[in-house]
C-alpha cells in the first residue's frame, strides 16, 4: 500500500513529466500542503498551477483509462435511461453510449468496484469506464436525468 506522501509524490512526479508543472511549483504546493493540509490535487487546483482537467487526464493514464471531457461529446439518451438517476448520482457516473453490448459510462472514480457492480446489475451490460471529472460528471447527470 502506498503512504499519502507516496501518492502525493507521484501525483506531482506525473504532472511535471506531462510538462503541466514544475518542479519549483510542486515543492511550493507541498509546503502550502504542509501548513494548510488537505489534498495535493486542490493544493494546486488552489495556486492555480493546474487544473481538474490536468489532473484527471494524469491520473487517467496512471490507470489506463481513457479521459473524456464530456462537453465534447453527444450522450445517447438510450443508455441514460439504462441506468437509473439515483444509481448515477449515487457513484458519480453518466451513460454515455452502448456499442456491442457494452455501456460505456463516465465516472469520477472509475476504480470504484462497487459501482461497475451495481451497473452491471442494472443494465445486464458489460461496463466499459472512462474518467472525467467531478464537475463534468454533475453536470450532465443534471442535463440528462432532468429531462421532462
Amino acid at each position: 500500500m502506498l503512504q499519502p506522501h507516496q501518492k502525493r509524490k507521484m501525483l506531482g512526479e506525473m504532472l511535471i513529466a506531462e510538462g503541466l508543472l514544475t518542479k519549483e511549483k510542486l515543492d511550493n504546493a507541498i509546503r502550502e500542503q504542509r501548513k494548510s493540509g488537505g489534498r495535493l490535487g486542490s493544493v494546486l487546483k488552489s495556486l492555480g498551477y493546474v487544473t481538474d482537467q490536468d489532473i484527471i487526464m494524469v491520473l487517467g493514464k496512471q490507470m489506463g483509462i481513457q479521459h473524456q471531457v464530456l462537453s465534447n461529446i453527444a450522450i445517447e439518451e438510450d443508455a441514460v435511461k439504462l441506468v437509473p438517476e439515483t444509481l448515477a448520482r449515487r457513484h458519480q457516473t453518466i451513460p454515455l453510449f452502448i456499442k456491442d453490448k457494452v455501456l460505456t459510462v463516465a465516472m469520477v472514480d472509475p476504480l470504484n468496484v462497487f459501482a461497475m457492480d451495481d451497473l452491471k446489475e442494472a443494465t445486464g451490460l458489460e461496463v466499459q469506464p472512462v474518467v472525467s471529472t467531478e464537475a463534468d460528471v454533475l453536470k450532465a447527470i443534471d442535463r440528462y436525468y432532468n429531462v421532462t
